[in-house]
């Protein structure tokens, strides 16, 4: 007797960019390059090391987290409008 196939959905390849720009971003990236230039050194450095590689983890949890709130708290400036 053979057993069911199970249907698995693929991995999801992009996710929307952290920095409320609603840009879908590739995996290995945190953020588009924009609200990446946005962020702070600091938390962009610590992105770098905590994600080298792919390493999972509650670090990896951390400077996500911090860099998440970051966005909520400094949302990115709003364009002034152009003429018609």
């Amino acid at each position: 007797m053979t057993s069911p196939r199970r249907h698995r959905r693929p991995t999801p390849t992009h996710h929307r960019c952290p920095g409320a720009c609603a840009r879908m971003v590739p995996n290995h990236h945190f953020a588009c390059d924009d609200c990446w230039k946005r962020l702070p050194r600091e938390i962009r450095r610590s992105l770098v090391v905590h994600r080298r590689g792919g390493q999972t983890g509650p670090g990896r949890d951390q400077v996500e987290n911090a860099a998440g709130q970051w966005f909520l708290d400094n949302p990115p400036p709003v364009p002034v409008p152009g003429p018609p």
